[in-house]
């Protein structure tokens, strides 16, 4: 056959490629492959060769490789870590160089290219890893890879490689080591085996899907549809990413100050304003890189702790950059525990509040109102019999140049308590709860969010992901028997729930319930990461019914 003429010398030339690599004739002709002897329209059919070296060879470094990945947890706190991931990488390369060389058998192009992905991204994660990024981050940046990798889903490797990603993400949340590294390697195992042909399948049909006739209507509705969003999107979305214009429209809708004259509140308001008054007005900014005022600000919560009758406990840390801030001297937690005759089973409500600044902010909403709240929460609750255990945390290092990293105080407190054994009932992050703004178009949302929420800056919100929902639901239902004060919930799965932004993060990255009460930080407050934002600018009075919420919601 024609076919077969040509096909010869197109073997002769692949034999000769193999031959000047060092391996032997038969190296392009495996036996015992799923693939072998299959006729492919421009080379005869083939059989009886044994396996070649450079197909054995690129089954031990896949089997290598994924191994890595199926036991990545005790990977990634190895000193081996970064090593693993050059190697990982490296590994990535001999299968792009595979795949250059069109290797029938097993091996094929797409596989290798396959191979090459899995392995390239799985260096890249322990690299990347190794350098000090919280896990949070890590999901972000490789959803994102995801996203750019099924852009070009035409590839069967490109789809089933971004569709792994996703997988891989949302089954590491389960937080069983052995449920995760069994489902990395079956995962891996099929994906090599039958994960390329579903891929090819799915593309093809797309391509049906999309050819003929009705092309040309499905492409003029997907335009549409595309145009309308990007026009409902544009404003949400141009002041989440540029704050002048975000700053400059909440700054026109701000409210007279002081919210209440101090002489006018009620005692637990005064009591939230001295807490608020003593951290950002008298310490000022306590970022990392002012450790004194750091310090001053932790001894003033221990010491407000100790007065409630509570034994706080200092859980000392060193940052792993050092040279991000310059700082040598050790950041310190602060943990005090209220713990009932007989504690209900199920875990321990955390209840913290990170007491830190951005640089150069006296960080009075961002967080001495979250710490004031703790400390009063912490006070009240010394008075009630709750049903569980209540830990109240100060976490030290929130703000950059932590922030995004394993520095973060949150994140070395859930590693104290994973390593300590403690079982979690759930986390209720206090973050930024003292601007309050009624005033209509004061309140901002990412995209479609308005759609669900009113555009009054006069409530809190509780933001959850999908594994923390019941406890979201949990803590709305004792809120409202509580008070009246409006709460709105808000739940995004897994990588989009990043948005919200602060220490619980740590936790659902961990696998534990978590939720975040906040008064929307920048998306209300003019005054986020500003010097502007001082003791005057906060409503105790609804301070003080977020604190009797709280202590409602975790004596339960």
């Amino acid at each position: 056959m024609r076919s077969g003429s040509r096909g010869l010398p197109i073997l002769q030339n692949k034999t000769r490629a193999f031959e000047w690599r060092g391996f032997q004739p038969q190296a392009a002709f495996p036996l015992a492959w799923p693939e072998a002897g299959r006729y492919n329209g421009s080379m005869p059919p083939i059989s009886g060769y044994a396996p070649s070296a450079a197909a054995v060879f690129l089954t031990l470094l896949a089997a290598v490789n994924f191994t890595g990945a199926a036991l990545h947890a005790r990977l990634l706190y190895s000193p081996a870590a970064a090593w693993a991931g050059i190697a990982g990488l490296a590994s990535g390369l001999v299968f792009v160089t595979a795949a250059r060389l069109r290797t029938p058998g097993f091996w094929t192009a797409p596989r290798a290219v396959l191979a090459a992905l899995a392995c390239g991204l799985w260096g890249l994660y322990l690299l990347l890893f190794s350098l000090g990024p919280a896990y949070w981050l890590l999901d972000i940046v490789f959803a994102i890879i995801a996203l750019l990798l099924l852009l070009g889903r035409e590839k069967p490797a490109f789809l089933a490689a971004g569709l792994g990603i996703f997988a891989v993400i949302g089954i590491r949340h389960v937080q069983n080591d052995f449920f995760i590294a069994l489902f990395n390697l079956i995962f891996c195992c099929w994906a090599l085996w039958r994960g390329t042909d579903l891929a090819e399948r799915i593309t093809a049909g797309r391509i049906a899907q999309w050819s003929g006739a009705r092309r040309p209507v499905r492409a003029a509705v997907a335009a549409a549809v595309f145009a309308l969003l990007a026009v409902y999107v544009a404003r949400p979305v141009l002041l989440m990413v540029y704050p002048p214009a975000r700053h400059g429209l909440l700054l026109r809708l701000q409210p007279s100050f002081p919210v209440t004259p101090p002489e006018k509140l009620s005692p637990q308001a005064a009591l939230l304003r001295a807490h608020v008054v003593a951290l950002a007005g008298k310490i000022g900014e306590r970022s990392a890189y002012q450790p004194d005022q750091q310090d001053q600000a932790r001894d003033y919560i221990a010491a407000e702790f100790k007065k409630a009758g509570y034994a706080p406990e200092f859980l000392e840390y060193s940052a792993q950059l050092k040279s991000a801030s310059g700082r040598t001297r050790p950041y310190y937690n602060i943990e005090a525990r209220l713990v009932p005759p007989n504690p209900a089973p199920g875990g321990a409500w955390i209840l913290a509040a990170h007491y830190d600044t951005a640089p150069g902010t006296p960080g009075a909403d961002d967080n001495a109102s979250a710490v004031a709240i703790l400390l009063e929460a912490a006070r009240l609750l010394r008075k009630e019999n709750p049903a569980r255990e209540i830990r109240l945390v100060a976490f030290s290092t929130e703000e950059p140049p932590s922030f995004t990293t394993r520095d973060m105080g949150s994140f070395r407190y859930m590693r104290y308590l994973k390593e300590g054994g403690v079982e979690i009932h759930g986390l209720l992050n206090l973050e930024m709860l003292g601007y309050f703004n009624p005033k209509p178009g004061a309140q901002l949302f990412p995209p479609f969010m308005n759609l669900l929420h009113p555009d009054t800056g006069d409530f809190v919100s509780l933001a959850s992901n999908l594994s923390s929902y019941g406890l979201m639901k949990s803590v709305e239902k004792a809120w409202k028997q509580a008070t009246a004060l409006p709460i709105e919930t808000v739940f995004l799965p897994s990588v989009p729930s990043a948005l919200f932004i602060s220490d619980h993060l740590n936790f659902w990255f961990s696998g534990e319930r978590a939720v975040m009460l906040s008064d929307t930080a920048y998306f209300r407050n003019p005054n986020y990461h500003q010097y502007s934002d001082t003791p005057d600018t906060l409503d105790y009075e609804r301070m003080a019914e977020i604190t009797r919420a709280v202590t409602a919601v975790t004596r339960q």
